[in-house]
């Protein structure tokens, strides 16, 4: 059986920007776009209700049995919060998890460049930042943000809530 902390510590330590569990497979880490399957036997549907189960409260039981789906947030104390999405899939529990560290990644960390960070010293403007699921348009947007938030009383207005980062306010006024 597995204890799904320790996948999740573990996940955080290879740096995997998701978990997924399905029936057939051992979990697998997405790290750099590509699923690696970690070492283990392969999960069953039983396993899957024992691991996912006591993770959904009455009203996400509700939700994933009225819509085949959930959505909600885990988080292990000093390690990192999770994005949990419990769905069925073949009528059997599957779930994909997104890795949310504590900390908000640096723009040089990111690759981000040296323009793209200067316009965080603009105090007007608009700056939209696109891609497809999983290309890191939250962890971009926290880490230009937490570089405002860090030097500048601005005031940021957000039209996507960033549930994925949590930024100590320091001296920007934020709005979403």
């Amino acid at each position: 059986m597995y204890d799904l902390d320790e996948i999740l510590i573990q996940s955080v330590k290879v740096r995997a920007s998701d978990i997924h569990l399905t029936t057939g497979r051992p979990p697998s880490y997405r790290i750099d776009g590509v699923l690696a399957p970690i070492e283990g036997e392969r999960l069953i549907p039983q396993m899957l209700e024992d691991i996912l189960m006591p993770l959904m409260d009455v009203r996400h039981r509700e939700e994933l049995q009225n819509n085949g789906q959930t959505d909600f947030a885990y988080a292990i104390s000093g390690v990192g919060r999770f994005r949990v999405n419990v769905f069925k899939q073949r009528g059997t529990l599957a779930s994909v998890m997104r890795s949310l560290p504590f900390n908000i990644p640096e723009p040089e960390d990111l690759g981000i460049p040296a323009e793209v960070v200067e316009m965080t010293t603009r105090k007007r403007g608009l700056i939209l930042v696109t891609g497809p699921t999983g290309s890191g348009k939250s962890t971009t947007l926290a880490s230009l943000i937490h570089v405002i938030n860090r030097n500048y009383p601005y005031h940021i207005i957000t039209f996507r809530r960033l549930r994925n980062a949590k930024s100590r306010i320091n001296t920007a006024f934020f709005c979403c």
